[in-house]
C-alpha cells in the first residue's frame, strides 16, 4: 500500500509465477547509493525489474500497471509530475513489459493497494 501525489508507482508482476513488486519513486532522474537511490525513477524501475526476475518472474510474462503523477500545484502546472509519468514508459518498453493499466495524471493524489501475486490493484482518490 502507498500514497501517491506527483510521485509514480510502477506495479510489476508475473501472474503465472505468482510474484511481483512495486516501485514508488519521487523524482524522475538522479544518482544515489543504497536505499536512497530508489527515490529516483531511473534507478528504481530497473532495480524493480531485476528483483522481480530474481525471485522467479519470467521476463516474457511480466505485466505492469502505473499510478500517480498528479499535478498538485494550485496553478495546474507541474513539470515534475509529467516527467515522473513519462520516465517509466521507455524503461518498460525496453524491457518489453506491457502496460496493462494506468491511472495517472490529474489533480488528486491516490491511495494504492497492490497485490503482488495476481496484479490486482485498488486505487482511491485522496
Amino acid at each position: 500500500m502507498t500514497i501517491l501525489g506527483s510521485c509514480v508507482a510502477v506495479c510489476l508482476w508475473d501472474r503465472q509465477a505468482g510474484v511481483g513488486g512495486l516501485s514508488h519513486y519521487l523524482l524522475p532522474q538522479g544518482i544515489g547509493k543504497g536505499m536512497s537511490a530508489h527515490r529516483y525513477g531511473n534507478l528504481a524501475i530497473p532495480e524493480l525489474i531485476r528483483r522481480v526476475l530474481a525471485i522467479g518472474a519470467r521476463s516474457n510474462a511480466l505485466q505492469t500497471k502505473t499510478f500517480g503523477g498528479a499535478c498538485l500545484n494550485t496553478n495546474g502546472v507541474s513539470r515534475l509530475s509529467a516527467e515522473n509519468i513519462e520516465l517509466a514508459r521507455p524503461y518498460l518498453a525496453e524491457a518489453q513489459i506491457t502496460i496493462v493499466a494506468e491511472d495517472i495524471g490529474g489533480s488528486q493524489g491516490r491511495k494504492l493497494i497492490f497485490r503482488n501475486p495476481d496484479g490486482e490493484a485498488w486505487v482511491k482518490a485522496v
